[in-house]
């Protein structure tokens, strides 16, 4: 999905031309390619800090067109990696892996390929990689100075207000100005279609009839779309983390309403679950109660505070990662606690967690390491390249700041915290720049072909809600099927879930649709 990836990626620095001559990388040996994939020529993967790509990986890249749409001699170098199938018994092909974003980084996911797909990575090769402009491929998006682009992406606008609303669509304006200043033939051709057109590319040079695969949150939007683009060359699908591609392409306030109607819900789960486990939650007796008083007394522009650090967008933070299972959760419930104990009972405000470096305007927990991953310093590519493919990908938005302003307060009526987080995170698409050429875009069905994806879902996910995965079941077809795994989390796997994976992707074989699993994070408080 859009803030939250499945993986947290881990910092990959790397060197333009270890991706532009791969056979020097790192000073490896790199052993002749197998004649099944003329096109791509695995070798030992660059030396790259945090052991993100583990061993027994190797790396390749793999050139296709720039625009697939209009032709041309331009092209893009894409990263790969591939971890070969080790297991005894036949092999049984390859699964490709896309861990989301848009704008993650496949290599960044190798490291827990292998987990999420069980035994099947025994009998098969995984195969990864960065999408287009993403990460380490060559060219890599970046919108403008390093400077500048932090500016506009820290800006902050009070969003209570209307005219910070209509501040937050300009400052988005200028990003989306300086991208096609900077990156007009790059940013041009970064939508899921592109994606989808590399993806099969990919598939015809490792010599695959069909593809297997796994995505994960924005994954899923790629999983789909390749799915009903090129039926008949569909084979096991895993979708986990589920975007709602109808809504994706075809309906950006429907799209913005559900994402906030539906992250309310989390919220208030993961507030009833806080009052259930009260010996993990600090903000437990009556949350939901609190919560609402905390809301009504930060909600007016101006609110007299105690304390300078509690703030609306403090509480919008802690509202967004209160479901995060584990320590986060925990450290919010602690906030949230803290702030209240200040506002109503006069107590000192003691900041549970400390800020991020960097206060953000979008997402508000700051920009993590994912954002810092070129080799020369700049930070900002994975938000770059997610704004390049939402903007592509949408319905065009309007360039009209009172649209947008419109559209925030109707989101508050669904939810005051929310409202303006979830509309204005797609608002750098006012006006976007770049469009894909008519009828380029995917729009539907999504039942063609005879795909039968097994689609995986937590019940409660702060990013990809159980109510678009429900939906995507519904749409897919007759053949899909829904697994639940019940608790929170976004993208999180369990035994049993993993198990119904591997089974799928061994034999074929799927559970009842519905089934659900339990041993996830029945409470986002608790470390199991």
């Amino acid at each position: 999905m859009r803030r939250l990836s499945v993986i947290s990626s881990l910092v990959l620095p790397l060197t333009l031309a270890a991706w532009l001559s791969p056979a020097t990388a790192a000073g490896g040996h790199h052993p002749p390619a197998a004649a099944k994939d003329p096109s791509v020529a695995w070798g030992a993967c660059p030396r790259l800090s945090e052991g993100a790509v583990p061993a027994g990986w190797q790396c390749g890249s793999l050139e296709v067109p720039l625009s697939w749409s209009a032709g041309g001699r331009q092209t893009v170098r894409l990263a790969l990696a591939r971890r070969p199938a080790r297991g005894p018994g036949r092999k049984l092909g390859v699964i490709f892996g896309n861990p989301g974003g848009p704008g993650a980084d496949g290599l960044g996911f190798t490291g827990l390929f292998q987990a999420v797909v069980g035994r099947a990575a025994d009998r098969y090769d995984l195969v990864t990689w960065d999408p287009r402009g993403v990460g380490h491929s060559r060219p890599s998006l970046r919108c403008g100075p390093e400077e500048r682009m932090e500016e506009l992406y820290t800006h902050q606008s009070d969003t209570r207000a209307d005219q910070g609303v209509r501040e937050k669509v300009r400052t988005d304006q200028e990003a989306a100005r300086l991208c096609r200043a900077n990156a007009a033939a790059l940013v041009a051709n970064m939508s899921t279609m592109d994606t989808v057109r590399d993806l099969d590319r990919l598939r015809q040079a490792l010599g695959r009839p069909k593809l297997d695969y796994i995505g994960f949150s924005y994954g899923t939007v790629i999983g789909a779309v390749y799915a009903n683009r090129f039926p008949g060359s569909t084979g096991r699908m895993v979708l986990h983390g589920v975007v709602d591609s109808r809504l994706w392409f075809d309906d950006l306030p429907a799209f913005m309403h559900s994402d906030t109607v539906e992250g309310e819900r989390t919220l208030r789960a993961a507030l009833r679950a806080c009052d259930d486990h009260p010996g993990d939650c600090a903000f437990a007796g009556g949350a939901n109660r609190k919560f609402d008083r905390l809301t009504d007394r930060l909600r007016p522009a101006g609110a007299r505070v105690p304390d300078a650090r509690i703030t609306w967008r403090r509480l919008v933070h802690d509202a967004l990662v209160v479901s995060t299972p584990g320590t986060t959760a925990r450290q919010a419930a602690e906030d949230l606690q803290a702030m209240y104990g200040a506002l109503f009972h006069n107590r000192p405000y003691r900041q549970a967690q400390a800020l991020p470096e960097m206060e953000v305007g979008l997402p508000p927990w700051g920009l993590p390491a994912p954002y810092r991953r070129d080799a020369d310093g700049y930070s900002f590519n994975m938000y770059d390249s997610r704004n390049a493919t939402l903007c592509l990908d949408f319905p065009a938005a309007p360039a009209d700041p009172g649209w947008w302003l419109r559209q925030v307060r109707g989101a508050e009526r669904a939810s005051k915290v929310f409202g303006a987080f979830r509309v204005l995170d797609n608002a750098v698409c006012a006006g976007w720049p770049s469009r894909q050429p008519r009828g380029y875009t995917y729009t539907g069905p999504w039942n063609r072909g005879s795909a039968h994806p097994l689609i995986v879902n937590e019940r409660w996910d702060n990013a990809t809600p159980l109510a678009w995965a429900r939906a995507m079941r519904a749409a897919m077809g007759p053949g899909a099927r829904l697994v639940v795994n019940e608790g929170f989390g976004h993208g999180a796997v369990t035994r049993c879930s993993v198990g119904h994976v591997a089974t799928y992707f061994l034999t074929g074989r799927r559970p009842a649709d519905g089934t659900v699993c339990r041993g996830g994070h029945g409470s986002p408080f608790t470390d199991g």
